[in-house]
């Protein structure tokens, strides 16, 4: 039950999974940093996680073998030099996923991994509303500065005026601050965009009591 998978499937895995990323285009050198990170972030030395996967090869020993195959198999040659190792682009392309997975943390409570990770794709061209506006959120939901939470719901508006959630947390935040008359602004806006909200009676009660 604890082993449920063995050293030659794992490694099995790592050299398919090599395979896939020259196949879509990638420089398999690159695949070396997944390790690097990872053993930034879990060494090999815990004396429990060698209990548990005792059977399977430690990062090293997967680094040695993708290393050999990079050396080897995939070599440099004419097709080597169009293969793509531009960070930038490969999170362009990923940051749909990054987005999904932050908001899943978001909703689970895990504030920290959320936030890196809404960071991480704000900081991408492009990166459309959704990263900046739960920033914001999880500025206001951590009783941090309501002026930074503002500055990130500003940016979410600026990506994407019709985006109607950012406008619901920027008049919280404004009202947080103190500025009534933009956050009765901001309410209304948001209600014009999303008339039919669940929380429109909240928001309106809100602008009531502003």
């Amino acid at each position: 039950a604890v082993n449920g998978h063995g050293r030659s499937q794992e490694s099995e895995a790592d050299e398919v999974g090599l395979e896939y990323t020259v196949r879509a285009g990638y420089d398999p050198r690159e695949a070396i940093r997944v390790f690097e990170v990872l053993g930034s972030q879990h060494a090999d030395s815990s004396a429990l996680k060698n209990f548990f996967w005792e059977n399977h090869p430690t990062s090293a020993a997967r680094l040695s073998r993708l290393t050999e195959l990079i050396k080897t198999k995939y070599a440099e040659g004419p097709r080597a030099a169009k293969r793509v190792r531009n960070t930038a682009e490969f999170g362009q392309r990923t940051r749909d996923l990054v987005v999904t997975v932050a908001v899943g943390d978001f909703e689970r409570g895990r504030l920290d991994v959320a936030r890196s990770m809404f960071s991480r794709a704000a900081a991408l061209r492009e990166s459309g509303p959704v990263p900046h506006h739960y920033l914001g959120r999880i500025v206001l939901e951590s009783a941090g500065d309501p002026v930074q939470a503002i500055g990130h719901l500003v940016k979410a508006i600026e990506a994407d005026e019709g985006y109607a959630p950012a406008f619901r947390e920027l008049g919280l935040a404004l009202a947080s601050h103190g500025e009534r008359e933009k956050a009765m602004a901001a309410f209304r806006r948001y209600l014009e965009l999303a008339p039919g909200a669940d929380d429109a009676g909240q928001i309106k009660g809100a602008l009531r009591r502003l």
